[in-house]
Protein backbone atom coordinates (compact mmCIF):
# COMPACT_ATOMS: atom_id res chain seq x y z
CA UNK A 1 0.00 0.00 0.00
CA UNK A 2 1.33 3.42 -0.90
CA UNK A 3 1.57 6.18 1.68
CA UNK A 4 0.04 8.96 -0.42
CA UNK A 5 -3.38 10.29 0.33
CA UNK A 6 -6.00 10.46 -2.41
CA UNK A 7 -5.51 14.18 -2.99
CA UNK A 8 -2.08 13.49 -4.52
CA UNK A 9 -3.58 11.83 -7.60
CA UNK A 10 -4.53 13.43 -10.91
CA UNK A 11 -8.20 14.27 -11.29
CA UNK A 12 -9.90 15.56 -14.44
CA UNK A 13 -6.66 16.61 -16.11
CA UNK A 14 -5.40 18.73 -13.22
CA UNK A 15 -3.39 18.15 -10.10
CA UNK A 16 -5.54 18.49 -7.02
CA UNK A 17 -4.26 20.03 -3.76
CA UNK A 18 -0.72 18.72 -4.29
CA UNK A 19 1.20 21.99 -4.27
CA UNK A 20 -0.34 25.42 -4.78
CA UNK A 21 2.11 26.12 -7.62
CA UNK A 22 0.69 23.26 -9.72
CA UNK A 23 -2.92 23.39 -8.54
CA UNK A 24 -5.33 23.58 -11.46
CA UNK A 25 -2.70 22.95 -14.14
CA UNK A 26 -3.39 20.40 -16.84
CA UNK A 27 -1.46 17.26 -15.90
CA UNK A 28 0.82 17.36 -18.96
CA UNK A 29 1.66 21.03 -18.44
CA UNK A 30 2.32 20.35 -14.77
CA UNK A 31 4.79 17.59 -15.66
CA UNK A 32 6.89 20.03 -17.69
CA UNK A 33 6.78 22.53 -14.83
CA UNK A 34 7.77 19.87 -12.27
CA UNK A 35 10.72 18.82 -14.44
CA UNK A 36 11.76 22.46 -14.87
CA UNK A 37 11.53 23.03 -11.10
CA UNK A 38 13.48 19.84 -10.32
CA UNK A 39 16.22 20.95 -12.74
CA UNK A 40 16.38 24.38 -11.09
CA UNK A 41 16.77 22.70 -7.69
CA UNK A 42 19.41 20.29 -8.98
CA UNK A 43 17.16 17.32 -8.19
CA UNK A 44 16.35 16.12 -11.70
CA UNK A 45 17.90 12.70 -12.40
CA UNK A 46 17.10 12.39 -16.11
CA UNK A 47 14.68 10.88 -18.58
CA UNK A 48 14.96 7.70 -20.63
CA UNK A 49 13.09 6.65 -23.72
CA UNK A 50 10.95 3.56 -23.18
CA UNK A 51 10.17 2.21 -26.68
CA UNK A 52 8.40 -0.87 -25.28
CA UNK A 53 5.92 1.17 -23.23
CA UNK A 54 2.33 1.21 -24.42
CA UNK A 55 0.06 4.06 -23.44
CA UNK A 56 -3.51 3.22 -22.60
CA UNK A 57 -5.89 5.50 -24.51
CA UNK A 58 -9.57 6.00 -23.89
CA UNK A 59 -11.62 4.64 -26.78
CA UNK A 60 -14.10 7.48 -26.36
CA UNK A 61 -11.92 10.55 -25.76
CA UNK A 62 -8.51 9.25 -26.95
CA UNK A 63 -7.06 10.72 -23.74
CA UNK A 64 -4.21 8.97 -21.94
CA UNK A 65 -5.43 6.64 -19.21
CA UNK A 66 -3.24 7.21 -16.18
CA UNK A 67 -2.63 4.45 -13.66
CA UNK A 68 -4.03 5.63 -10.33
CA UNK A 69 -3.08 3.89 -7.11
CA UNK A 70 -6.17 2.82 -5.23
CA UNK A 71 -6.61 0.76 -2.07
CA UNK A 72 -7.10 -2.88 -2.98
CA UNK A 73 -9.32 -5.45 -1.34
CA UNK A 74 -9.44 -9.23 -1.48
CA UNK A 75 -12.09 -11.75 -0.58
CA UNK A 76 -11.49 -15.14 1.00
CA UNK A 77 -13.28 -17.14 -1.70
CA UNK A 78 -12.77 -20.42 0.13
CA UNK A 79 -14.77 -19.17 3.11
CA UNK A 80 -17.45 -17.72 0.81
CA UNK A 81 -17.90 -21.13 -0.85
CA UNK A 82 -18.10 -22.89 2.52
CA UNK A 83 -20.77 -20.43 3.64
CA UNK A 84 -22.61 -20.76 0.32
CA UNK A 85 -22.61 -24.56 0.49
CA UNK A 86 -24.39 -24.55 3.86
Amino acid sequence: MHRFSAHHTPNRNSLVKTLPRYNGMHRFSARYEVIKDLKELGLFRGQKANPGMRLGLSSRTKDVIEPVLKPQWWMDCKQVMIDFAR
